[in-house]
């Protein structure tokens, strides 16, 4: 149905990136665990193995958030998949952060420690949720959210507690894409920043992806009872939103941005981004 041949692949890897990567390393000395923060709607996808492999072998927690987006079957251990949202999942992370440190924290035991603190390192893919799972934590706003990518630009230190303590970093894009799904998938769960890709090109990604898998939902979501090509879909939700100029012609830009929300935060349905994968 996706023909991605001749398709623009996603390359984006601002130079505060690298930056980033230097002060990550500088700090590998002074943490004990790290956390991976993946998007539930494409744990592949969302995982960085070359930011991974700076941390050699550092206990790691790895958390898939937006599983309230998600229609991913959650049948990995090693992952925790869950929401900010659920409360009960704050205690969840905590717990699996001492379980992967116990042999850190038996050992201090030993040496006659007793108030022992934690401090680990908070990683990810831009605007993957970083902050807002820190936020979480700490049951504060410590740190500034925003739904797109690019917005934490240096590390911060966050006491979560008096055993825990985070830093939070930029995110960290791959030095490059070699797949246009890859960067499709990428932009759909906002990692990419939609204004610097063709924007047409995206969303016939998703789109079609979701016709492909979830057509009895877009169905439903937006009104009609058939299949239609990209185009034709474009044109019936200008006409369905009013999304029109002065000389009544379709305003395809206002049409982009109210689907790229839509896709984005998956309002049509739970999704599996990684299904032709």
């Amino acid at each position: 149905m996706f023909d991605s041949q001749n398709k623009e692949i996603v390359n984006w890897y601002p130079g505060h990136m690298k930056k980033s990567i230097d002060i990550i390393k500088d700090k590998l000395n002074t943490i004990d665990f790290y956390i991976e923060v993946l998007d539930a709607r494409a744990i592949v996808c969302s995982s960085n193995s070359e930011l991974n492999s700076i941390f050699n072998n550092k206990p790691k927690v790895t958390i898939a958030l937006k599983s309230d987006l998600s229609a991913v079957e959650q049948d990995d251990s090693n992952i925790l998949f869950g929401s900010i949202y659920d409360k009960k999942f704050r205690l969840k992370i905590i717990n699996r952060i001492k379980l992967v440190c116990k042999s850190k924290i038996d050992s201090l035991r030993k040496k006659g420690l007793v108030n022992i603190q934690l401090c680990g390192m908070v990683v990810g893919l831009p605007n993957i949720g970083k902050s807002s799972l820190i936020n979480f934590l700490a049951n504060k706003n410590l740190l500034i959210s925003q739904n797109q990518p690019g917005i934490t630009k240096r590390v911060s230190h966050i006491k979560i507690d008096n055993d825990l303590v985070l830093f939070d970093t930029p995110g960290i894009f791959f030095k490059k894409v070699d797949k246009f799904e890859i960067g499709a998938i990428l932009t759909l769960i906002k990692s990419v920043n939609f204004e610097i890709v063709n924007k047409y090109e995206i969303l016939e990604y998703g789109y079609n992806y979701i016709i492909k898998y979830y057509s009895e939902e877009i169905y439903k979501y937006f009104g009609f009872n058939s299949p239609l090509n990209f185009n034709d879909f474009l044109n019936y939700i200008c006409d369905k939103k009013r999304f029109k100029l002065q000389n009544n012609e379709n305003d395809f830009e206002r049409c982009f941005s109210y689907l790229y929300s839509e896709f984005s935060d998956s309002k049509i349905c739970n999704i599996n981004y990684e299904k032709d994968l």
